[in-house]
């Protein structure tokens, strides 16, 4: 074999290596979104600053969202807690100047079916399913303390619940398809027990958080609200629960 065919050879492998690399990152770019925790929205509103620990009794209630084991070490011992506040409030300044405001987050939910409609050639959803110039969705909310019996409103200056801001409001009315898939899809989907028998489809939504604001919305019924900052990258479509027959991916991240 010559130096030019081996040259050849070797480039073509080359390029076939990079397009396989290039076609996995794209096929496997939102496996890096993670199912989000309280403890994970925690740690990042503490780690932006929304979180300010002022007396050794906010500690308690920090690590009582984040590790109960620690709260049970700490909770009658006002030296150690006094110890945590310092160290705590020293990362955070540290962490105020390192922080990666970027985290990559999926949402679970269910939209219900209303018909087909063959003059859009789309699955029309009932109303409380559509989504209309959407700006903020909510994302998560504290039922109760990990760690103990009390009320999650006991720690005022700790976020209840979290939603998310959008950067471009989203809309999701109806669901293009064409009658053939759509018939034998519809015919095989759950039937959801409120309202009854309607079918269910059910989606996984990916966001990207870039930051959130710095004062927290006061609430009487539902407690602190923390608003975080991003955009949805797309939304996948399944017909079961799983979540493993995806049979439409939405993808809004070229439209920024």
């Amino acid at each position: 074999m010559n130096h030019r065919l081996l040259f050849i050879l070797v480039f073509a492998i080359n390029l076939c290596v990079a397009c396989f690399a290039a076609y996995a990152d794209q096929t496997d770019r939102f496996k890096k979104y993670v199912d989000p925790t309280m403890k994970q929205f925690t740690d990042y509103a503490f780690d932006a600053g929304l979180i300010k620990l002022q007396k050794t009794e906010d500690v308690l209630g920090l690590v009582e969202y984040k590790d109960c084991t620690l709260y049970e070490a700490i909770k009658d011992n006002m030296f150690k807690q006094q110890q945590m506040l310092e160290l705590l409030n020293e990362g955070q300044k540290h962490r105020l100047t390192t922080f990666n405001k970027e985290f990559n987050i999926r949402v679970d939910d269910i939209l219900f079916v209303s018909k087909y409609n063959f003059s859009t050639q789309s699955i029309d959803l009932l109303p409380q399913s559509t989504l209309k110039t959407v700006g903020v969705m909510g994302l998560l909310r504290l039922s109760d303390l990990p760690c103990s019996s009390r009320s999650p409103k006991i720690y005022k200056f700790i976020p209840t619940n979290y939603a998310i801001k959008l950067n471009f409001p989203v809309s999701l009315l109806r669901i293009p398809m064409q009658p053939d898939t759509a018939e034998d899809i519809i015919k095989k989907l759950d039937k959801a027990e409120k309202p009854k028998n309607m079918k269910i489809l059910y989606i996984r939504l990916y966001f990207t958080v870039e930051g959130i604001l710095p004062e927290m919305e006061r609430r009487m019924r539902t407690g602190n609200r923390a608003m975080l900052l991003g955009q949805i990258d797309a939304i996948d479509i399944f017909t079961d629960a799983e979540r493993t027959k995806r049979i439409k991916r939405l993808d809004y991240s070229a439209a920024y």
